[in-house]
């Protein structure tokens, strides 16, 4: 079993370089996608010079089994969360939401999202809050977030979810402020 357990976590190691290879070659690290939101991957949950640098205070990990790194530094909230289509995300959306709302009443704050590569997780996290907020489609809330992070793409799951969390929710639709230009 442990030889098993060898190839998984060594194909799990070359899966995160090739991840963090591919984001930082198209600088795709750490990218403020609405003002004091920003998705990032795993790599630079773990840079604490550059989240105290960005002026990071709050970090959401969207990640199953990896504890706050830096607890002394930055409030975190830990939820438990895989990249497969059949995971059920939108259990932690009103918990993240409460989460991202409450750090952003204070002017200072600024909220890191993360998961593995931030691309899915990270992104539905933050698609679910714009939900909510604005009361935007899926497909509006993704577009907003890829002019910032060109590699977001949730999975097909995760859009579902959030099509769902908005049409239960009825949502206030309130206009999107065009807070970085297309």
């Amino acid at each position: 079993m442990g030889n098993a357990y060898s190839i998984s976590y060594t194909c799990y190691i070359q899966l995160l370089s090739l991840c963090d290879y591919y984001l930082e070659i198209n600088n795709q690290n750490l990218n403020e996608v609405y003002p004091r939101i920003y998705v990032g991957n795993l790599s630079t949950s773990l840079n604490k010079e550059l989240l105290k640098q960005t002026g990071i205070t709050h970090i959401i990990i969207a990640l199953t089994g990896l504890s706050p790194s830096y607890p002394e530094d930055f409030k975190y909230l830990s939820l438990s969360a895989i990249d497969d289509k059949s995971f059920n995300l939108s259990q932690h959306f009103e918990n993240s939401n409460n989460f991202i709302e409450q750090a952003l009443q204070n002017k200072d704050n600024k909220v890191y999202v993360h998961c593995v590569c931030g691309v899915s997780r990270s992104v539905s996290i933050v698609c679910a809050y714009l939900i909510k907020k604005y009361g935007i489609t899926p497909v509006e809330a993704i577009a907003k977030i890829q002019t910032q992070r060109k590699c977001a793409n949730p999975n097909e799951g995760f859009i579902a979810q959030l099509g769902e969390y908005l049409e239960n929710n009825k949502f206030e639709k309130n206009k999107l402020p065009n807070f970085y230009p297309e």
